[in-house]
This record gives structure tokens, sequence and C-alpha cells, in this order.
């Protein structure tokens, strides 16, 4: 259900757009270029621009507790189950075909992982830009938010986002890293494997 929501909001904000278009949402926020997708049943009221900073501000801030959580419920847990896969090959005989099989498909795995940890990076960049321009705007503005974050608060938001995020980016990279390593022992492996296989079907 929470899930639902956030991304409720986020459609009723007209936040979704491409990953790498960080300048569009960047200005959108900005100028406060927010379109409402509510459908005619959705219980609304047409926000000024305090109350659509307001929302903004909220959003922001719930997608910014949510980052880390996601990210080490899906990250962590992938890379540990590649570690673990790794360890089976490299401790079995295996043919070549076997190998060669199972490392593309950890391969494929190592793309995906390096894809999530670019993915963080690139959310927690969002986060922290979406942050300051909403601090530029309060100085500017001085919209009521006496019912949401003050800037005291998006100012701990930003050092939280900045800080919490590196455990997991930490771990995940060092795990990315024996991943690495290990697909490269297997490739070395498979290699002289495959020559000791050559050497006896030639030599005899």
């Amino acid at each position: 259900m929470e899930e639902d929501l956030t991304y409720n909001r986020l459609k009723y904000l007209n936040l979704i757009v491409p990953a790498d278009n960080r300048k569009w949402r960047k200005n959108n926020i900005e100028n406060f270029k927010i379109k409402c997708n509510c459908g005619s049943g959705f219980y609304h009221k047409l926000h000024s621009e305090d109350k659509q900073l307001n929302l903004i501000t909220d959003l922001i801030i719930n997608l910014g507790k949510n980052l880390e959580k996601d990210k080490k419920e899906q990250i962590i847990p992938l890379a540990e189950v590649i570690l673990e896969e790794l360890k089976k090959i490299t401790s079995r005989p295996s043919t070549k075909t076997t190998v060669k099989t199972e490392l593309l498909e950890l391969k494929s795995e190592q793309n995906y992982l390096r894809s999530e940890l670019k993915d963080l990076r690139n959310n927690i960049d969002f986060l922290k830009d979406s942050i300051n321009l909403l601090t530029e705007k309060i100085d500017k503005t001085k919209p009521d938010l006496s019912e949401f974050p003050s800037k005291t608060e998006l100012k701990e938001l930003l050092d939280t986002i900045d800080n919490s995020p590196k455990e997991t980016e930490l771990q995940t990279k060092v795990l990315l890293e024996k991943v690495t390593q290990k697909i490269e022992e297997q490739d070395v492996k498979n290699n002289l494997n495959i020559e000791k296989i050559m050497n006896i079907l030639i030599n005899g």
C-alpha cells in the first residue's frame, strides 16, 4: 500500500520522467511547473505555490527515507547470492559448456549490479539537488511551512541522504569487486581447463 501511495504521488506531481533527464526535473521543481494529473474521482483542490512546494518537499523526504532501505533490500542480497553461486562454481569440477553458460549469467548479474549502483548514486544526487533548490525557494518565497519540514529539517535530511547510503554503496562496491575478481579467476581457470583438455586430445 505504501509503495502504491508513493507511486501515485509521483504520478500526481508529474515527476515521472526519464532517469537521465535531471535538468528537466530540476527546472520543474524550481519553477513550480507541476501538472496535476488527478482524475475527477480523486478528491483534491488546486494548490497554491506554497502548497505545491510543501507537497514536493514531503514527497522528496519520503523518497529519501525509503532510498537506502530499498537498495539494501535489493542490491546487497543480490550480490551475496551471486557470490554464493561463484563459490559453488569455483569449488567443483566443471566442463567448458557449463562454465561458459554460468559465467554469462553471472556477468549479466554483475552488469545489473553496476546499473543498480549507478541508479542509487543518481537518485541520491537528484534528491540532494532537489533539496538545495527547495531551500533556495524557501529563502525567496517565504512559504507557509508550518505543517511541513523547516529549512533546518531539510538540511538534516540532506545530511542523512548524503551519509546514510554510503554504507550500502560501499558494501555494494566491495561485493561488486569480489564478483568481478571471482569471474576473472574463473575465466582463467576455465581457460586452463580448456588448455589441459586440448593437450590431452592433441598429445594423448
